[in-house]
């Protein structure tokens, strides 16, 4: 069955630029240009679907489109699950429609099980969208600070890391120490 994850509605910034220029100890604004595209960059190397976490940070809006409805279960991916906003299908007479509420059940873990069973999508590509919300209210500390940390490491290190033969390691040390605990298991 095919799969396909879009993002629909991001997520704020889970570091602020003031949070981040008191960590780096930057009094100044010459740097904020700088210091925000660092904050981009570390966001994007840990949160979401091409992120090395495979979790939601911050609470985002994702469709996943599906080929079909699976037998039982649909497992959302991006963890940690907090709502599933919509279910819909293309029906065999080519209508879409919405899966009630009531119709649908769904773990934080991001398991989403039918109340009864699945209802009959038209056997064509994209013919099931699940429309969710998943992402921290408030990221645990430990992600914030690797990412701060990465922040930190990318500014100090931003002359000698572009070199192609620099000795500078890609991650700070213990940076994936910090991670391990909360990396998506990846199955595929």
């Amino acid at each position: 069955m095919a799969t396909h994850l879009s993002l629909v509605d991001p997520a704020e910034p889970v570091v602020t630029l003031d949070d981040a220029k008191q960590f780096l100890h930057v009094w100044h604004n010459d740097d904020d240009a700088l210091i925000t595209a660092l904050i981009a960059s570390a966001t994007d190397k840990l949160d979401g679907a091409d992120g090395i976490l495979g979790r939601a940070l911050g609470r985002q809006k994702w469709k996943l489109t599906l080929d079909g409805f699976p037998p039982r279960c649909i497992h959302l991916p991006l963890p940690p699950l907090h709502t599933v906003d919509s279910v819909s299908y293309i029906s065999k007479t080519g209508e879409t429609v919405t899966v009630p509420d009531s119709d649908y059940r769904y773990a934080s873990d991001g398991r989403l099980f039918p109340a009864q069973k699945w209802p009959e999508a038209i056997a064509q590509p994209a013919s099931v969208e699940i429309t969710f919300t998943s992402g921290y209210e408030t990221v645990p500390p430990s992600i914030a600070q690797a990412l701060m940390a990465l922040v930190f490491f990318w500014y100090e290190n931003r002359g000698s890391a572009a070199a192609p033969t620099s000795a500078v390691a890609e991650m700070p040390f213990g940076f994936d120490d910090i991670l391990t605990q909360w990396k998506v298991p990846s199955f595929g």
